[in-house]
């Protein structure tokens, strides 16, 4: 859960082992100032062995270690450290920074390394200040589990030096993986996967135009992959309770979806986001994936609801006294339809912009039906928005924000939990959808529940 402060977002929050961090920026602390160029750092930076011929890089690298920085402050302050990293999300804007960021990250890390999702942002609205973003999840002080690497493989397609997975306790986070042949090169057919792959394909296979088999076949072997490293950490494929994709270039919900019924096959009930991004790691990659898995979640959760927008996947899932919500979008699936704006809504929300001289805010119409959703399943799992420990807000138009904040304003009251905006090209499966929104939260304990 998260502490009630008198700001819009709580920079931290927990549930379970874990500290959740909002998105760390690359502000200086004293100034609330952009840094922007190695000069607005405080201290230098450790010799990397590069020398820092191009500009744009070099603001890069200083940003990131401005967020690390930060990070390590914002840890410390919720009790905890970088040496108890267990996950790092990289958000960047420019794909050829990737490898000298993540360089200077890991210069920057203890000795043990975290999971690492790298995600390549874009979009015209975006803060041309802004280069780089990072938020983390961490053990907690108190947490006493013991932080395990799982190599990664070159087929992975993960920067050296970070994991495939990291296993603490009954957890494992995984990285963000690639879907890469012995030559390091993206898969391009279904003939090129394993029989683990190919097992998790409808069967008969749907039929897709050629130029779409790229897309089935690597998404195939991302799941394949995934669930191998789970299995590495001990785990089973059973146990994953929860799997983030992105996929590049053009939406393939349904396809996808028919890919998905096959991994329900070998899933107990999980939690799905997926997104459609305008360019991936690698310029020929088509999908990516990383899953949280939870041993013996299968056993604990037997009663879990499909989802009614896709029965393939689960609103939420609880696992190990924490709730994973899958991406909600505004789909009103007792009408069967996609929700645009404040007048497609039901008379509770439809007048969310009546009285005013602005033209329609279909972000904050869309928000407000979200976080209804959202609380509708939280209540169901015994939990409210106060216990929720972050929420990654995926959103095509990154100025919508601030509609977005008003709308879990009216919704909920308060500030945020700590919160990622993660710009994205589209959402899936409506092309008006212009959000998504998946909580993690904290299920209270019994004795909690009874106090109230």
């Amino acid at each position: 859960m998260h502490a009630k402060e008198t700001r819009l977002c709580c920079p931290t929050g927990t549930a379970g082992p874990f500290v959740f961090t909002a998105a760390i920026t690359p502000h200086r602390a004293e100034t609330g100032s952009i840094v922007r160029m190695m000069e607005d750092l405080a201290s230098p930076l450790p010799a990397m062995g590069v020398p820092f011929v191009d500009i744009a890089l070099a603001s890069h690298l200083a940003q990131t270690a401005q967020c690390m920085t930060n990070l390590a402050q914002t840890l410390k302050t919720a009790g905890t450290s970088l040496d108890r990293l267990v996950h790092l999300r990289v958000l960047v804007t420019d794909p050829l920074s990737e490898g000298p960021v993540l360089g200077l990250i890991l210069t920057l890390l203890p000795a043990v390394r975290p999971a690492v999702s790298i995600v390549v942002v874009d979009g015209t609205e975006l803060d041309p200040r802004i280069l780089v973003q990072i938020d983390a999840v961490a053990l907690s002080g108190e947490a006493e589990d013991e932080i395990v690497e799982i190599p990664a493989s070159p087929t992975h397609g993960l920067p050296v030096g970070f994991p495939a997975a990291v296993r603490v306790g009954n957890w494992c986070f995984t990285s963000m993986i690639l879907a890469l042949d012995s030559n390091g090169v993206p898969v391009a057919s279904m003939a090129q996967l394993d029989a683990g792959a190919r097992d998790i394909l409808p069967d008969p296979v749907i039929p897709v135009a050629p130029s779409l088999t790229s897309y089935i076949a690597q998404h195939a072997a991302c799941f394949s992959a995934t669930s191998a490293i789970v299995e590495a950490a001990g785990l089973e494929t059973g146990d994953i309770v929860y799997v983030g994709e992105f996929y590049a270039g053009l939406d393939m919900a349904g396809t996808i979806l028919g890919c998905a019924s096959g991994m329900a096959t070998q899933l107990s009930p999980y939690c799905l986001s997926s997104f459609i991004q305008g360019r991936l790691r690698h310029p020929l990659a088509r999908a990516c994936s990383r899953v949280i898995a939870y041993a013996g979640s299968s056993r604990e959760t037997p009663n879990i609801q499909a989802s009614a927008l896709a029965p393939v996947y689960a609103d939420a899932v609880p696992a190990g006294g924490l709730l994973f919500t899958s991406g909600e979008v505004p789909i009103d699936v007792e009408k069967v339809r996609a929700l645009a704006e404040a007048g497609d809504m039901s008379a509770e929300f439809n007048g969310t912009d009546m009285g005013r001289w602005h033209g329609p805010q279909p972000a904050l119409a869309q928000a407000r039906f979200i976080y209804a959703s959202l609380a509708e399943t939280l209540a169901e799992n015994g939990c409210t928005v106060d216990d929720v420990a972050h929420q990654t807000v995926y959103l095509t138009h990154p100025s919508d924000a601030p509609q977005i904040d008003l709308a879990y304003q009216l919704a909920f009251g308060g500030p945020l939990p700590p919160t990622t905006f993660l710009p994205i090209a589209a959402c899936s499966p409506a092309k008006t959808s212009r959000l998504e929104i998946e909580f993690v939260a904290a299920i209270p304990s019994p004795e909690v529940n009874d106090e109230n």
